[in-house]
């Protein structure tokens, strides 16, 4: 019985990120989007790198915590 039990509970959490991923999936390539476009623009020095995400992608990055969050 407790194998069991630890199997459907296992199997619940996977269905769940699964169906959190679909709903957060358009928030996430947006971020994804941006984080590279930031990448490409300042591909060897890091602070520059951060500091594009961080003033360029910060709303993206918002929105797909948020989603994770209600999901």
């Amino acid at each position: 019985m407790p194998r069991t039990l630890v199997v459907l509970v296992l199997l619940f959490a996977v269905v769940m990120s699964d169906n959190v991923k679909d709903k957060c999936k358009k928030e996430a390539a947006s971020a994804e989007k941006c984080w590279k476009g930031c990448e490409t623009k300042h591909p060897i020095k890091i602070k520059k790198k951060y500091a594009c995400v961080e003033s360029e992608c910060k709303a993206k990055l918002d929105a797909e915590m948020e989603c994770l969050r209600k999901s």
